[in-house]
Formats: structure tokens, sequence, C-alpha cells
């Protein structure tokens, strides 16, 4: 079926079944309106506006206990698309090249994903809550999501269930998006993972511990979480999100979009970790009262960032001190510089005595005391009133030497002048050995010659 506004059209429909078909180039391919107990399966449906849409139309009942199974469904906008559509099934399909949505479901309840394959859309799986409906329960179990844009998203949604998702080289492997707490609470556990690595969502607890190989960490909650020793190289990093008298220490992020996100969090403690080669370093949203102290911020787009989606939200009152701001295209932006009716972060980036390493610090310090004698000027609210001439020493942390590198590069001629002393080491050591060993063949001819 090709070339017409719906390739398949069912309304107020059940108990049918849609069996190996071939649809293309049709603005819809299959389109249930109000329908139930419909099977689609073993169908082809490529290059289309929509691939399947499932829908309820106006006051008529919703679409439901609808199966999608075994389909090849390519190149079209969106894959299958669900609108208040509950407790239909769709499992084992091939998803893949939509310009748009592979699986979507919006305002769609008690639905199970399951053994789907989605490969290259924009995005693989996005469940969307629409007011007033937040609360959707839908189950997405086992499927294989790689190669997307976005693999799993939850927008605005809250009560799913995720279990057994191998979410693989995505440019965002998964992601929760929601402007209040209700809209976070998820099921997430470590069998879904990114990578190889577990997801590791942790929401409603207390004084525990997070640590080891992880691909993304969702703190969503909680006090008195310590996440440590992770190495993240993966494109998510460390979420915290109305989490306060927690601390995130001694972890290695880079090459993500945001290193650390600060989510309406308070009183947390942000140490001695690597967060380099980020889109943002560590993003402040409607968080204060936090302490930034001895990371390396390096090599960042945006070493730190203070803002959010909601005008008039305070990230201040943060303090922010002996960390090393290296080579980062800006150490500090503020939402307010670009939009001037959101409120300006006021923070304090030194502890009286001392403050931290700018790289572009381009002040003096005539007396030699480490300080610098003028202060960095962040803007016009927020100084550093005691930089540092020098990264601050961390002899413990790994790649410590990377600093070197962007401060004191070693130049040729020391490089050379130790190569050729090592040589001349090297000799007297060959030579002492050789001396050594013809002692000892004299002792040992004289024993046995007595």
């Amino acid at each position: 079926m090709k070339g017409f506004d719906v390739g398949i059209n069912l309304r107020l429909s059940s108990n049918i079944t849609i069996l190996n078909n071939v649809l293309c180039d049709n603005k819809c391919g299959i389109k249930l309106e109000s329908s139930s107990s419909v099977v689609i399966s073993r169908n082809t449906i490529v290059n289309n506006s929509q691939g399947i849409l499932i829908i309820q139309k106006e006051n008529n009942p919703l679409s439901s206990e609808n199966i999608i199974s075994e389909n090849v469904i390519k190149n079209n906008e969106d894959g299958i698309l669900l609108q208040n559509s509950n407790s239909n099934f769709i499992c084992r399909n091939i998803i893949e090249e939509n310009r748009l949505h592979g699986i979507r479901l919006e305002n769609s309840s008690d639905n199970a994903v399951a053994e789907n394959n989605l490969n290259a859309n924009d995005f693989g799986i996005v469940i969307y809550g629409v007011w007033p409906n937040y609360e959707l329960k839908n189950r997405i179990m086992k499927n294989k999501v790689a190669n997307n844009k976005h693999g799993i998203c939850l927008f605005q949604t809250c009560n799913n269930i995720l279990k057994d998702n191998q979410m693989i080289n995505n440019e965002v492997d998964f992601e929760v998006s929601a402007h209040e707490l209700l809209y976070m609470i998820n099921d997430v556990d470590t069998s879904n993972t990114i990578n190889g690595k577990p997801i590791c969502y942790v929401v409603n607890r207390q004084n525990i511990e997070v640590s080891g190989d992880a691909g993304y960490v969702a703190i969503i909650n909680c006090s008195g979480v310590v996440v440590h020793h992770l190495n993240l190289a993966d494109k998510q990093g460390v979420w915290l999100a109305y989490t306060r008298n927690s601390m995130v220490t001694r972890n290695i992020l880079e090459h993500k979009k945001y290193g650390i996100y600060l989510f309406r969090s308070f009183n947390n403690v942000i140490s001695e970790n690597i967060i380099r080669n980020n889109s943002y370093g560590v993003y402040f949203n409607d968080a204060y009262n936090n302490s930034l102290l001895r990371n390396i911020i390096l090599n960042n787009n945006i070493g730190l960032y203070f803002g959010g989606p909601i005008p008039f939200r305070l990230c201040s009152n943060n303090t922010i001190h002996h960390n090393n701001f290296i080579n980062n295209t800006k150490h500090v932006d503020d939402i307010h510089r670009s939009e001037p009716f959101f409120a300006l972060a006021i923070n304090t980036w030194d502890d009286g005595s001392e403050g931290n390493y700018w790289s572009d610090y381009k002040g003096l310090d005539e007396n030699g005391d480490g300080i610098g004698d003028q202060p960095f000027i962040i803007d016009e609210n927020n100084r550093d009133n005691y930089p540092l001439m020098n990264p601050v020493a961390f002899p413990d942390l790994e790649n410590n030497n990377e600093l070197i590198s962007w401060t004191e590069p070693l130049p040729i001629k020391r490089i050379v002048a130790t190569a050729v002393l090592m040589a001349i080491l090297l000799v007297f050591v060959i030579i002492y050995f050789k001396k050594r060993d013809n002692q000892q063949a004299a002792i040992l001819e004289n024993f046995n010659n007595p």
C-alpha cells in the first residue's frame, strides 16, 4: 500500500489482525482510532510520515490491548506513536532510522514495550507525561537501544518500570527530565546498562555509598549519600536532584554534556573530582549552599554554569575554592548574562585567605606568597579575592601530571639534558657491574685453586 493519507485505517474496531503487509510512502502507515484487541504483526512499514499511530479520537473510548509485534519499521518520521492509549503490547519489532521517535508513548499508561531493537533513530524510546496525567506506569523491558541520538528518555512522567534494557553508543543514552520531584520517581534498576555499565538510579535513600562501575548515576531525594571512585567515561555524569547533605568525591567525569548536574539540591560537597572535556563541568540549577572544593576542572566548554529554566530561582551561597580551572573555554557562566530577568547567582570564591587557580589569570604576585595581588573578576557580583598563582597539587589523584603540561611545559633543552644525564648514569652502572663481576670471578678462582 503506497501513496495514501493512511495505508490501513481502523476506527472503533476490535479483534482484527493486520499481517504481512508492506506500507510505504503514506502520511500514516497504520492508524488505529479508539480500537482495541488489534494485532499488527510482521508488516514492513517504511518511508511514511508516521509508521504506526494509535490514538483516542475525541470522546470515544481509549485504544487499548493492541499487540504490535515483529514488524520492520524504518525511515519514517515516527516509528510507533501512542497517544491516550493504554495497555498495549509492543514487542520484538525492528525499529530503525526513523527521523524523530522510534517509540513514543504520550499520555499513555500501562503499556509494555519489550524486546525491541531500536537503532539509529533520533529518539529511541520516549515516554511523555501530559497534564494532568503524569503517572503512566509503563513497563520498558529487554530492549536494545543503540546508535540513536537519544536512547531512552522519560519526560515529566513517573512510576514507570525499566528493566534489562541495553543502551549502546547513543549520543545521550538515558535521560530523565522533570521540574518536580514526583515526576522523577521511576523504578530503574541496575539491570539497565549503558555500554555494559549499570545505571544507578537511587531514589529516597539515606546514608549509602555509590561506587564502582556505572554508566549513569542519579541521586534523587536522598541524603547522606557518598558517590565516589567512579570512572564515568560514558556520555552521562552524576545527577543530584532534591538531594542534600551528600558528597560526590574522587570520580573521573569526562566527555559528557554535564559532568555533574545539581537540581534543587543543597548542602552537598563536590570534592577532589577530575572534571574534564565536558560541555558543562558542573551545572547548578536552583542549587544553593553547596561546596565545590579541590577539583580539577579542565578543558570543558563551560567549567561552572549557574542557571535553570525558571526565572528568579537562585543558585547562590555556594562556596567554591581550592579548585584548578584550567583551559576551559569559559571558566564560569551565568544565565543572567544572556537572560537578565533571571536572578544572578552570587557565590563565595575563596575561604578568606586562598581561592582558586585560574589558568588565564593575568595578575602579579610581587611578594611571592603564592596569592595574586589583584582579584580574579568573574562578574560584577562575583570575584575570587585570593587567586592562586599555581595549581593546587593533588599528588594522589589520577593524571595530576596533566596539569604540568598546561601550566609548565618542559623545555626541549631540559629534556635533552635529562636524557644525556641518564645515558651517562647508565654507562657508570654498566662499568660498576662489570668490575664487580670480574672481582667475583677472581675470588671464585682463588677459592677453587688454593
